[in-house]
């Protein structure tokens, strides 16, 4: 319950627009405008006990505390600066009054280097020179108190065993006000340390979504064009056969939601497997195999995957009364693989092997897995293929090619 409050508290004037970098800046001093008068309120039973002498000070001191809390008020306006400027003014303006009533030795002018604390730790950095006139302004006044006090003493004439007391008292309340600053400081702190971790762990989160692992450690800590060349790696490209036409008929959304439901199915499938998804373009979908990572039983791994697709496809159309195909091509071979460009990164592949892959999806059948003599060279000894013959490849000419049907059995 305190923490509810707590936290109500320090959050004033702060809603879902604020920036996380202003937010902090404003939580600071919404805790130091709420705690500075509890620390304030030490000086009660003191001031109290001396009656009516002290009189002009409980006055002060509940002014001082009106002062403070209206901060709160200007905060909740989206008055972030003018609420900072205010408040280190009324605390400077606060101590010269608790300072010249009282003289030199109850030291109240020392509070002063609590404020210059405070201007160094409520501003941003595009308030800084609302910082550079409270620091100044500020020092100013302390010094100006130091002088003062060397040739006055206090306005008000007090009892002699006041001032001991007060002075214990004055001591005391410094002490509080600094730890309480500094435990705002601390709260405030955490919390920032917290949030930043958290971005941190989601831009990393991201990251890897985004890249491979390997690549994305590459990214984060050099510059530049990654690239890398692969000898020995698969490629398939797969596209979903009729699915433009049933999107014809279709809500946006809904063309959306049922292309997800497919790739997301293909996603799982490729978290089992040694695989680097590449890219969607509509809906086609291409995977690579030995990349970024290099890996001898590539072909092996792709094949079982455009098995596993096709038979995810025919189980989501059972599922959800439709009758998509899928038509996938694979080639193995060179590869080069990489991060180019400045924005909108995307880790892809290129070469002979890659357009080569993509004929033999272009190329293929609806329903059927179509594999070039590259990859059936890997694949011969542990899948059963149909020989398609040699046909013509746009870009190719001739191409021997094979239609994978199955796996062998052990």
């Amino acid at each position: 319950m305190i923490r509810k409050f707590w936290l109500k508290i320090i959050n004033i004037g702060i809603d879902s627009d604020t920036p996380i970098s202003k937010s902090k800046y404003i939580q600071i001093t919404n805790g130091i405008a709420f705690i500075t008068p509890i620390t304030v309120l030490s000086f009660v039973p003191n001031l109290v006990y001396f009656l009516p002498a002290t009189l002009p000070l409980i006055i002060n001191l509940c002014f001082s505390i009106m002062l403070y809390l209206i901060v709160l008020f200007f905060n909740a306006l989206r008055k972030y600066s003018f609420a900072k400027v205010y408040m280190l003014f009324s605390a400077v303006l606060n101590v010269i009054i608790a300072s010249v009533l009282l003289g030199h030795e109850l030291n109240f002018h020392f509070f002063l280097l609590a404020v210059i604390m405070v201007s160094y730790l409520i501003f941003d950095s595009q308030e800084i020179y609302y910082q550079i006139i409270s620091v100044g302004f500020t020092t100013l006044s302390f010094v100006a108190m130091i002088v003062w006090n060397q040739f006055n003493s206090g306005w008000i004439e007090l009892p002699s065993n006041f001032i001991p007391l007060s002075r214990f008292n004055n001591e005391l309340g410094l002490l509080l006000l600094i730890s309480a600053l500094n435990i705002v400081i601390f709260i405030n702190y955490k919390k920032s340390e917290n949030q930043l971790d958290a971005e941190r762990k989601k831009n990393e989160a991201l990251l890897y979504n985004i890249f491979p692992k390997a690549i994305a450690n590459q990214l984060r800590e050099k510059d530049g064009i990654i690239a890398e060349g692969f000898s020995e790696s698969s490629i398939l490209f797969a596209d979903i056969v009729g699915f433009t036409k049933l999107s014809e008929n279709l809500e946006p959304g809904k063309v959306v939601h049922l292309l997800n439901e497919i790739f997301t199915s293909f996603d799982r499938l490729i978290e089992k497997k040694p695989l680097e998804k590449i890219k969607t373009i509509g809906d086609a979908y291409m995977v690579a195999s030995g990349i970024p990572q290099p890996n001898t039983s590539h072909a092996f791994a792709i094949a079982d995957l455009a098995l596993e697709m096709r038979e995810s496809l025919r189980k989501w159309n059972q599922e959800n009364d439709q009758n998509l195909d899928i038509r996938i091509g694979i080639n193995s071979g060179h590869v080069v693989a990489g991060v180019i460009g400045l924005k909108k990164f995307v880790y892809d592949v290129w070469g002979d092997a890659v357009n080569t892959a993509s004929r033999m999806e272009s190329h293929g059948i609806p329903g059927k897995i179509q594999v070039s003599q590259f990859t059936y060279l890997y694949l011969k000894e542990g899948y059963i293929f149909e020989d398609r013959g040699s046909i013509e490849i746009k870009g190719k000419g001739k191409m021997q090619t094979y239609l994978l049907v199955g796996k062998k059995e052990p």
